[in-house]
C-alpha cells in the first residue's frame, strides 16, 4: 500500500509547476558527500547533471533512491558499456565520423562525441519519437557542436514507415508481425546513402547499427556507400526471436553474409554469456 501511496504522490508531482519539488527532493537524495555534484531537473524530460554532464533520463519521473545515489558512476558505467558493446574491435579516434543508426535516447552520445572529438562528426539517426527527442536533448543540453541528429528510420528504400510503440521504447521496431506490435506511429524512412551522401565527408569511420530486427533493410540502404565505410559494428537480436519475440529478429546469419558479400572480414562473439552482446557481429574493411 505505502509504495502505491508513494506512487500516486509522484504521480501528482509530476507536473507542471509542481515538479520543483521532486527535483529538489531528488537533488538531495542524489547529492553525494563526496565526488561530482549531482542536479536533477526537468527540461521537457528528467534529467541529472552531474559534474559537467548531463543524462536525459525519461520523460516521467521514475528514480529511485538507490539510481538517485548512484548517480555518481553514471557516466562511468555508461562508458564502459560502450566500450564493451561497440568498441571491442574498432575503437573510434579524434576526426572520426560515426554514424549510430538507433541512437536511441543518446545514452552513448557523450562517450562517441568525446571519441571523436572537436574535428570529428557523431550523426545520430532514431526513429522513435519520443526517444528521438531525447536524443537532441542531450546533444543540446551537453552543447555537441560535433553532434548531428536525424529524425528517421534506416530503410532499404526512402518513405514513410509504421514503428511499434510499446512500454519497452528499446524494443520499438519497424518489423512487421512482430510480437512486440501494438499502437504504432509513421516515420520517415531514409537510405543510409543519402545520409552518409549529405554529410559531405570523403568516408565513415564507424557505422554503429542497433535497431531491433530491420539491420536487413538498413544495409540494403548502403548500396553505393558502402566501400567508404571502414568498420561496422551490428546488434542483430537472434535471442529475441529465441525468446519467442518473433522470427523476424533473426538476423545475425543474414546480416553476416551481407557484410561478407560487401567486402567485410566480419568477426562476432559468440563465446560470450550475454545474449545481447554474443549477438553483436564486427565488420572490418580490409
Amino acid at each position: 500500500m505505502r509504495r502505491g501511496i508513494r506512487q500516486s504522490l509522484i504521480s501528482a508531482l509530476d507536473r507542471g509547476g509542481l515538479r520543483w519539488i521532486l527535483a529538489w527532493l531528488a537533488t538531495r537524495i542524489a547529492r553525494p558527500e563526496s565526488g561530482p555534484p549531482v542536479t536533477v531537473f526537468f527540461d521537457g524530460f528528467w534529467c541529472r547533471r552531474i559534474g559537467g554532464d548531463v543524462f536525459v533520463d525519461a520523460p516521467r519521473f521514475q528514480y529511485t533512491v538507490e539510481s538517485l545515489r548512484a548517480s555518481g558512476t553514471r557516466a562511468e558505467n555508461l562508458d564502459r558499456e560502450a566500450v564493451d558493446c561497440w568498441f571491442h574491435v574498432y575503437r573510434p579516434k579524434p576526426g572520426d565520423v560515426i554514424v549510430d543508426v538507433g541512437a536511441g535516447r543518446g545514452e552513448h552520445l557523450l562517450t562517441l562525441s568525446r571519441a571523436v572529438g572537436e574535428d570529428g562528426l557523431v550523426v545520430g539517426i532514431e526513429a522513435d519519437p519520443v526517444s528521438f527527442a531525447m536524443l537532441e536533448a542531450a546533444a543540446r543540453l551537453n552543447r555537441l557542436s560535433n553532434v548531428m541528429t536525424i529524425h528517421s528510420a534506416a530503410m532499404a528504400q526512402p518513405g514513410t514507415v509504421r514503428l511499434t510503440v510499446t512500454d519497452s521504447w528499446f524494443q520499438n521496431t519497424v518489423l512487421e508481425g512482430s510480437a512486440a506490435v501494438g499502437e504504432t506511429v509513421e516515420v520517415p524512412g531514409v537510405t543510409l546513402d543519402s545520409v552518409c551522401e549529405g554529410l559531405n565527408r570523403g568516408e565513415i569511420d564507424f557505422l554503429k547499427m542497433n535497431i531491433e530486427g530491420a539491420e536487413v533493410d538498413a544495409l540494403k540502404g548502403l548500396e553505393a556507400w558502402h566501400p567508404r565505410v571502414r568498420n561496422i559494428c551490428v546488434a542483430c537480436h537472434d535471442f529475441l526471436a529465441d525468446a519467442g519475440e518473433g522470427e523476424g529478429y533473426r538476423t545475425r546469419d543474414r546480416v553476416r553474409t551481407m557484410l561478407g558479400e560487401l567486402g567485410y572480414e566480419v568477426t562476432d562473439r559468440r563465446e560470450d554469456p550475454r545474449p545481447y552482446v554474443s549477438d553483436h557481429l564486427h565488420a572490418t574493411r580490409a
